[in-house]
């Protein structure tokens, strides 16, 4: 769930909270005065809310049946003492307490989801960043395991077979260059500025197989209209 989305459960809590803790509205109901405690009063509190619970359904489904049921129940209470009123009753003292104790249970509801929500967002950013350490440190690792010499490309002390020529520059510039894009005519002046050249194509077709049979955790990906470039297997 989104840190927007998370914002606007707690504003929809606050507003409810706001609304079944205005003492001047609880007075007018218990007087029955139908002006501040009408259903129409709850319009501004829950706007938006029905969006959020359909966010909530593809989140959590049994938290959003919970919430649902709370919002039901707000509704129900509000629908009930407003006939009450309409029918001239005047002892509305217990009745209009069923409004405010149904806002503030539903504004309950959303604000355990916020902390479920904020908690969950929480680890993710703590995950994000574990990834986002640990992708450098294996980029530089793997890219120092290379070693180019003269028509040589090494793996560990491994001798790739690459060979010379346009192979060879291929992947010392795409190691060199690691994580990052290599534009195609940086690997091929004759090449297209949006599109590789057969020349590379060929050059690539042949790297993959020797990163693949050698084992290596690397592989060369493709950027259409940009580039390649080599990142740590998933594998």
């Amino acid at each position: 769930m989104s840190a927007e989305t998370i914002d606007s459960i707690e504003q929809i809590a606050e507003k409810l909270e706001k609304w079944a803790n205005d003492n001047k509205r609880h007075r007018m109901l218990c007087h029955g005065l139908a002006g501040l405690g009408c259903r129409a009063s709850l319009s501004e509190p829950l706007r938006g809310f029905g969006t959020i619970l359909l966010k909530l359904k593809c989140w959590r489904p049994e938290a959003a049946q919970e919430v649902e049921k709370a919002h039901i129940r707000l509704l129900s209470s509000v629908k009930g003492i407003n006939q009450e009123i309409k029918n001239g009753r005047k002892d509305l003292v217990f009745s209009a307490l069923a409004p405010q104790v149904s806002a503030n249970l539903l504004a309950k509801k959303l604000r355990t989801i916020v902390e479920m929500a904020r908690e969950g967002l929480s680890v993710e950013k703590q995950k994000d960043k574990r990834r986002l350490k640990k992708k450098p440190q294996e980029s530089t690792d793997i890219a120092k395991r290379f070693t180019f010499r003269p028509g040589q490309v090494l793996f560990d002390a491994r001798d790739l077979n690459v060979g010379t020529g346009t192979a060879f520059e291929i992947m010392k510039a795409l190691v060199e260059d690691f994580g990052h894009i290599v534009p195609f005519q940086k690997l091929d002046g004759n090449s297209r500025q949006k599109e590789a050249s057969e020349k590379i194509r060929t050059a690539i077709g042949r790297l993959r197989k020797i990163l693949k049979s050698a084992k290596i955790p690397a592989v060369i990906e493709n950027r259409k209209a940009e580039g390649y470039l080599m990142v740590p297997s998933t594998n």
